[in-house]
């Protein structure tokens, strides 16, 4: 019932404004980018954020929605879906790489980290920076997404992982992600691209 409840208030975020734009400038002066400013900030409090563009793909959108749904059959509420926002760096890949496609954040083109071959999301913009993607003119850019943890397991590293553990006394039940602690930082991990969507991509430098 929640479920069927859920799929028919599939909609676009109001604040898109029925904006055709695939990526739209924020406002320097809104709450919204306000916000995202202060959080990145708070790790990196020499950084002068140049522009955050709002990512408006409503593929992708539909596809983070549609996994929001599909989740809520083993979820007791929309609460347990634990959606937060966390920061990640694409390094040498072109942020419109994946704002622009059908996938995403693909874990599969991604290395074998601490945790295995996932998607990787950082608590802390300090760490995402790490990973940061330079432009030609020497300024970077790191997303910052939406991510759905939903059960999380908290484990050591793994590098042989592929996808989360079974939720313990379970053989077909598994945990939707895993978190983990390096560099003094909280990083989460999910290994479906559709668990996360790239909200806003952050351009910015350091003073």
């Amino acid at each position: 019932m929640l479920r069927a409840q859920y799929a028919q208030q599939i909609q676009f975020p109001r604040h898109w404004d029925n904006d055709p734009s695939l990526i739209r400038q924020l406002n320097v002066k809104t709450e919204e980018f306000k916000t995202i400013e202060t959080e990145f900030k708070k790790t990196i409090p020499n950084a002068q954020i140049i522009k955050v563009e709002r990512i408006q793909n409503k593929r992708l959108w539909q596809q983070f929605l549609l996994e929001q749904n599909n989740m809520l059959d083993k979820l007791m509420s929309k609460e347990d879906l634990n959606i937060r926002y966390h920061f990640h760096g694409t390094r040498k890949t072109s942020p419109s790489y994946i704002y622009k496609s059908e996938q995403g954040f693909n874990g599969y083109y991604s290395n074998d980290g601490m945790w295995g071959r996932a998607i990787y999301f950082a608590a802390k913009a300090s760490y995402s920076h790490d990973y940061r993607h330079t432009l030609p003119d020497g300024t970077f850019q790191m997303f910052q997404a939406r991510v759905i943890l939903g059960k999380c397991k908290e484990m050591i590293p793994d590098s042989s992982l592929r996808e989360p553990p079974f939720i313990e006394g379970s053989t077909t039940v598994r945990y939707d992600s895993v978190q983990g602690i390096t560099k003094d930082t909280d990083v989460f991990m999910v290994y479906s691209n559709a668990k996360a969507y790239p909200e806003y991509l952050i351009t910015y430098k350091l003073n």
